[in-house]
């Protein structure tokens, strides 16, 4: 769902800035307030045909714009799409359109910070969509706020309480934070809505391994892979099949996905969680020598890992 899609020469950073400062004066200068009433049924008209020419001819500038952009952005020209939409977007300072195409050459180009400022200012404009405070929250979670992305999943499920991406969003954003059982209540959410979600049931089979229920994890990793292959149903496989002490099986379903010395992390991990500290060490030992220029974090569970295996040696009256 949140994928990158490569760098996109867009150089417009600053333009856009000024575009939010001048849509959101423009929002708050809209005004719904009546003119006054008059005795002439002929003036009102004529001050109601005054008052539409200028909306419509900014309409139709707009539209022209977004036609334009649509056109370039096909053409692969995406610094004269998003110029387009940016002036789109000024001319109609109430539709969103050329808010959420602004927002999504934004992300592309990996400016979040950018895009989530256009995505507000949309959400300004028309605050009933709920998939604008949906795709609000994923990239809140890319930039890892789990609280902000937690809230606007909330409000985007509020609004339309079908938007099972908002549950599975609420599941990412608690294992975020740490928290395997709340991510396992909002993935079931989600799994009640879609529960064919190849995404989804590899992110539910995840939460169930950090909670030991392997065989649901197993299940719906399974299912997930079969119907559509990812790096994470791949990861959780692995994970589950290094629980179960197939070190070997775990290896090489982590092996296409990760480094060596990540897979070899990735073991030591697992076998950790299982109480396998001896197995543990010789993994942390293996990815620290695979990535000796950058293995701190191996290094540092693998001394994590030798106290420890000390100590159980201790416990036992074993010598060290």
């Amino acid at each position: 769902m949140n994928a990158r899609q490569g760098s996109l020469p867009v150089r417009t950073s600053a333009p856009l800035l000024t575009l939010l400062a001048l849509a959101v004066g423009g929002c708050a200068s809209v005004s719904t307030s009546s003119t006054s009433a008059t005795t002439s049924t002929t003036t009102s008209t004529k001050t109601s045909a005054a008052k539409a020419a200028p909306q419509t001819a900014a309409k139709t500038t707009a539209a022209a714009a977004l036609a334009r952009g649509d056109a370039a952005l096909r053409a692969g020209r995406a610094e004269e799409a998003l110029r387009e939409y940016l002036d789109a977007a000024q001319a109609d300072l109430v539709d969103d359109t050329a808010l959420l195409r602004i927002a999504m050459l934004q992300e592309v180009s990996g400016r979040l910070d950018l895009a989530i400022r256009a995505l507000q200012l949309a959400d300004r404009r028309d605050p009933r969509k709920g998939l604008t405070a949906q795709r609000i929250g994923f990239l809140w979670l890319r930039l890892g706020r789990d609280e902000r992305a937690a809230r606007e999943f909330t409000r985007a499920l509020q609004l339309d309480p079908g938007l099972w991406a908002s549950c599975m969003g609420l599941g990412l954003a608690a294992e975020q934070r740490g928290d395997a059982a709340a991510a396992r209540l909002h993935y079931d959410e989600a799994l009640a809505l879609k529960p064919d979600s190849p995404e989804l049931l590899a992110y539910s089979a995840r939460a169930d391994v950090a909670l030991g229920r392997l065989a649901s994890a197993r299940d719906q990793a399974t299912r997930s892979f079969t119907a559509a292959p990812s790096t994470v149903a791949r990861l959780v496989l692995g994970d589950i099949m290094a629980r179960d002490g197939d070190y070997a099986g775990a290896l090489e379903a982590y092996q296409p996905a990760l480094t060596v010395s990540s897979a070899y992390q990735r073991l030591g991990e697992q076998a950790m969680a299982r109480g396998d500290l001896t197995a543990a060490v010789g993994f942390f030992e293996s990815a620290a020598r695979e990535a000796p220029g950058y293995s701190e974090e191996a290094h540092q569970r693998l001394a994590v890992a030798r106290e420890r295996l000390a100590a159980a040696a201790r416990s036992a009256g074993r010598p060290r």
